[in-house]
């Protein structure tokens, strides 16, 4: 279970610092070089990447009670570079908007799968 911590806590503060970015839309477009349409939906985006942050930074600090919730969280990653991969090849997102986040997800993704507990 102990090696299920790591990439919980890494997951969590990366949902964390994305959240913290999407409130503001010049933070945005310094990061990603994504020019916001939406600050409405941006804030919806922020408010829930800092939710999801905040539910994985606690699964981190007690494994052993949410340790189960593992291939939750791998699936979580999964759906991200799903999305990620999509806008890239819809031309939404660059390869500067969306290639570093989608190989960390993967690398999480398969990180949070391989340390899931044994049922």
């Amino acid at each position: 279970m102990t090696s299920l911590k790591l990439p919980l806590w890494i997951a969590g503060i990366l949902s964390l610092l994305h959240g913290l970015a999407c409130l503001s839309p010049d933070m945005v477009k310094t990061l990603f070089d994504y020019e916001v349409k939406d600050t409405g939906l941006l804030a919806l985006v922020a408010g829930l990447f800092i939710s999801l942050g905040v539910v994985t930074v606690a699964a981190a600090a007690n494994v052993e009670r949410y340790g189960g919730l593992a291939c939750a969280f791998a699936l979580v990653q999964v759906v991200g570079v799903i999305i990620l991969a999509w806008q890239w090849a819809v031309g939404t997102f660059t390869a500067r908007n969306a290639l570093a986040s989608l190989i960390i997800a993967a690398v999480l993704a398969v990180w949070l799968w391989l340390a899931k507990p044994k049922a």
